[in-house]
């Protein structure tokens, strides 16, 4: 069965250039018999994806901080047009993805 996974991010920078560190959230597919299976896979995925590199004399990492939640996907094929992740918003939730995102 397929999963799509929510992997969660955390930048760290040296020396700590920001106010309030940025977050990723990584949507992966993933297939597996459960769910429970599916949370390990993308905990795997994660943390072989955390990574660190240099930017302007600053070394910028970002951290696997887990998965935060795997949804199953309810079709028998990945084609175009098939749902692979929802969620329900707060108001300020969507208040905040629609702000657009400006570099510090």
């Amino acid at each position: 069965m397929w999963f799509a996974v929510s992997l969660f991010y955390e930048s760290q920078h040296s020396p700590d250039l920001r106010s309030s560190p940025l977050w990723e959230e990584s949507i992966c597919l993933v297939d597996t018999p459960t769910q429970e299976d599916a949370v390990l896979a993308g905990e795997e995925i994660g943390k072989r994806r955390a990574s660190s590199y240099l930017v302007d004399s600053a070394t910028v990492s970002w951290v696997f901080r887990g998965v935060q939640r795997a949804y199953p996907i309810e079709s028998d094929e990945i084609a175009s047009g098939v749902e692979v992740f929802s969620r329900f918003l707060r108001d300020s939730e969507a208040q905040s993805l629609l702000t657009p995102f400006e570099d510090e």
